[in-house]
């Protein structure tokens, strides 16, 4: 009996349709475990430009007895949990911020493959995620943005841009660096005439001077907004909890890279 051609497309068009979700599914599997790795040397990245240290030299060790890790204590997460948080040698105890920022790499990753799909453009926003991560946590520790990682993003926007095939994209770019870096840069110069002491880190320009690259001045307030209602209501909690005064300083490149997420994912 034969079928009718209708029939016959349906089933072919719902038989590619099965195999384009399971390359998706098997590419945001793959962008999962991508995620991992690179949150592991995310993590590497963090210790040491936190510490001062240099990321390429000495091989990763513990930091209690300063024995030399192996390929077995360094799988990403799953080394944590088998070692029950513990150093396979001394049993110090191995803080759960590196499975954290492992898993919150690997989610990010997924993420991005999940609004662009198995496609070049989705490895400068990779860069961009593991540098949003990577600043957000060695500032929220040491209020400091190291420039070594912007020049990373910078890279990855240009890659960005350049994978935009539109000369529209260039002149976005630019006017969104200014857009990014100029309000910053005008409010740290105001409090400093008015008060003698600093707005903002010129780290915080930089990094937003940075995002704009990749949001164009046309999504980059609302990185802005995010960030100035997450960091003000951060601020005023710990005002109201007595646990910050009102001079000192807290980190705001957190809650900049937050809001550089929130506005990227808008405007995809």
């Amino acid at each position: 009996m034969l079928a009718p051609i209708g029939a016959v497309d349906a089933v072919h068009l719902a038989h590619m349709q099965v195999e384009m979700f399971d390359f998706f599914d098997m590419f945001t599997f793959f962008s999962l475990m991508v995620g991992c790795c690179v949150g592991s040397f995310a993590n590497v990245v963090i210790h040491r430009f936190s510490s001062g240290k240099s990321i390429v030299t000495p091989r990763s060790h513990c930091f209690s007895c300063g024995t030399n890790l192996k390929w077995r204590d360094m799988i990403p997460v799953i080394s944590w949990l088998m070692l029950k948080g513990r150093c396979r040698f001394c049993d110090a105890t191995i803080s759960k911020a590196y499975p954290i920022v492992e898993i919150v790499c690997a989610l990010l990753f997924a993420l991005m493959a999940t609004y662009l799909g198995a496609s070049l453009s989705v490895f400068p926003l990779w860069g961009l995620a593991f540098v949003l991560l990577s600043v957000a946590v060695i500032d929220w520790k040491s209020l400091t943005i190291p420039d070594g990682l912007l020049i990373v993003g910078v890279i990855s926007g240009l890659i960005w841009v350049g994978l935009s095939y539109g000369e529209s994209k260039w002149v976005d770019a630019f006017f969104g660096i200014i857009a990014g870096a100029l309000p910053l840069f005008l409010i740290d110069q105001l409090v400093w005439i008015l008060a003698k002491k600093p707005g903002f880190g010129f780290g915080d320009v930089k990094l937003m001077g940075m995002s704009g690259i990749f949001l164009g001045w046309q999504y980059v307030y609302i990185a802005f907004f995010v960030a100035f209602i997450m960091g003000g209501l951060w601020g005023a909690w710990l005002l109201i909890t007595k646990k910050a005064q009102r001079d000192n300083y807290i980190a705001f490149g957190p809650f900049l890279c937050f809001g550089i997420l929130v506005a990227l994912l808008y405007s995809l």
